[in-house]
């Protein structure tokens, strides 16, 4: 099964953009997340839209 969220780190290293990027990109909101406790936790779904990409078959 794969991850629903991702942190900033995560998406950060998933993806290859800097977490200011990240960061920005979620105070802009074109990225949607949730703020958990004190943990930031970004949607895959809205990462993968926000890159123009299509999510694995399996993560769908």
């Amino acid at each position: 099964m794969n991850k629903l969220t991702y942190s900033v780190k995560e998406a950060s290293e998933l993806t290859g953009l800097h977490q200011i990027t990240i960061h920005r990109a979620l105070m802009a909101n074109k990225i949607r997340s949730k703020l958990v406790g004190r943990r930031r936790l970004i949607d895959a779904r809205s990462l993968h839209e926000y890159l123009g990409v299509e999510p694995d078959r399996e993560e769908a």
